[in-house]
This record gives structure tokens, C-alpha cells and sequence, in this order.
């Protein structure tokens, strides 16, 4: 019932074969929400629902079980940022809230509690030697980010995608809390 033009135009954009070719990635996918609305948009395109929360992306998965017409959402327990590593999202995942800026950074050790993977956006879309699990080389048509505040950092990370694919993309900020980031 939120951003009803915005999401008006964009599912207009996918139904009138305005939006480039490729897959779709919903960074910050929360409980997978919007998610869903680009897989009925565009049911023919892979939807990767990124999201840190494990218990978001259950709610993901299970609407993804429960709605036959949902096979093509992807849900992936991670996040994007500008350089690959693992968090220790611990006190996040507690609160319900993750801002990768201030986690603290972990090496990946057997038998550790899974911290949360950040990919880079060329890891995803372009890298040959991808270690992103849904594998590299398909092309994005469409990008959604909430990555609350790491916007640039995530797009910084996908330059050579961006620059290949050429996807329309969006970004939610808040645009009175900080006027010269915004800008």
C-alpha cells in the first residue's frame, strides 16, 4: 500500500518492455515485499532477494513455497557492499535491524556462526571466478537498492555491471537526513 506511484511506474516499465534485459536484484528485500512484485512483473527474469536477516529470508522463502507463480524469487541470506567479506551481524540480527556500517568484520571459520557474506555487484554480474553461489555472467536489468546508506558503496562496487548491462535502477534514501549525501 507504500510508494504506490513509484511502484506504478516501475511495474509499467516491465510491462510495457521498457526495462532492460536481465535479472532483477532487490538489495535490502526486508520480508521480500517488493521482491515479490518484480517476480509477478516480470515472471520470465530471475529475482535475487538479498537480504542479512535469516529470519527475513525465511518469510522469503516461504512465500516463495506457498505461491507457485514466486519459483523465480531467489533468496540469498547476504548483502552488497563495496568489497567482499563477512560480517558479524550478531547484535543486528537480535535488534531486527542491519546497517553493514560499524559490523564488525570476521574471518569465515569452520563451525563459527554463519556471519552475514557482503558481495561487491561486479561479484554478481560480471566476475568470472564468482564466488556468489547463484553464479556470475547473467545480466541485470534491473536494481533495486535499500541498503540503508551504502548506495554508493554498492554501486561503486558494480562499475564494470553497470557500465555492461546498463540496468535501470533505483535507490531509497532519505533524502532530508542528509541533503549533500543525497545529492
Amino acid at each position: 500500500p507504500t510508494e504506490i506511484i513509484f511502484n506504478s511506474i516501475v511495474r509499467g516499465l516491465f510491462a510495457e518492455g521498457s526495462m532492460p534485459p536481465g535479472d532483477v536484484v532487490d538489495a535490502g528485500a526486508h520480508d521480500g515485499q517488493w521482491s515479490c512484485m518484480y517476480s509477478m512483473a516480470a515472471p520470465t527474469r530471475l529475482v535475487h532477494a538479498i537480504e542479512p536477516l535469516e529470519g527475513n529470508v525465511r518469510k522469503i522463502r516461504a512465500l516463495r513455497a506457498a505461491h507457485p507463480f514466486l519459483q523465480n524469487v531467489r533468496p540469498l541470506v547476504g548483502a552488497l557492499g563495496n568489497r567482499s567479506r563477512w560480517l558479524d551481524a550478531g547484535a543486528a540480527k537480535r535488534t531486527g535491524q542491519v546497517n553493514v556500517t560499524g559490523l564488525r568484520e570476521v574471518e569465515r571459520a569452520a563451525g563459527a556462526a554463519a556471519p552475514v557474506r557482503v558481495y561487491r555487484l561486479d561479484e554478481m554480474f560480471v566476475d568470472a571466478n564468482s564466488s556468489h553461489p547463484q553464479g556470475a555472467g547473467a545480466a541485470l536489468g534491473f536494481l533495486h537498492l535499500d541498503v540503508e546508506g551504502r548506495e554508493l558503496d554498492v554501486l561503486h562496487s558494480g562499475v564494470r555491471t553497470l557500465s555492461k548491462w546498463q540496468p535501470m535502477f533505483t535507490v531509497e534514501v532519505h533524502v532530508h537526513a542528509d541533503p549533500a549525501y543525497t545529492v
